[in-house]
């Protein structure tokens, strides 16, 4: 990748970041159910958001990039190189929206169990590819 295009790239998820961080309590206001953090607890609250939004401008990232590397990966069948991206990205991208989906429904069950099934479940899918496919290149390189 050149280094202009790989410039691009990180500006890009540079601004996916900031503008999750900035944007959060737009698309997910809280709950009126969820109580107001003390001033202790505001720091650590702010740090996850950051660290959140951080991790899904790491996804911009590699989704607009990752792919050339992924190819190298000759060793795995395409399908689990294409799966391998995907939940590369997804276990990074999904936190900003699984953690303020929290925030945003509160307490109201069959929205938290929803919540639960479709990014725990899917990280835990995720995650189990990726160890497939480390499985598979630790036998590929013996």
């Amino acid at each position: 990748m050149s280094s202009a295009r790989t410039m691009v790239v990180w500006i890009l998820g540079f601004a996916a970041a900031v503008g999750a961080f900035l944007s959060t309590r737009f698309f997910w206001p809280p709950h009126p159910t969820v109580p107001n953090p003390t001033e202790a607890q505001v720091p650590f609250l702010i740090g996850i958001s950051i660290a959140e939004a951080i991790a899904l401008g790491i996804g911009v990232v590699f989704l607009l990039s990752g792919w050339q590397f992924m190819q190298r990966l000759t060793a795995l069948p395409s399908w689990l190189r294409w799966a391998s991206y995907l939940s590369v990205a997804w276990l990074l991208v999904s936190w900003w929206p699984h953690d303020n989906l929290h925030i945003h429904h509160a307490l109201d069950m069959w929205p938290l169990i929803a919540i639960e099934y479709v990014f725990h479940v899917s990280s835990m899918v995720g995650v189990s590819i990726l160890a497939y496919a480390f499985y598979r290149l630790s036998s590929a390189a013996r």
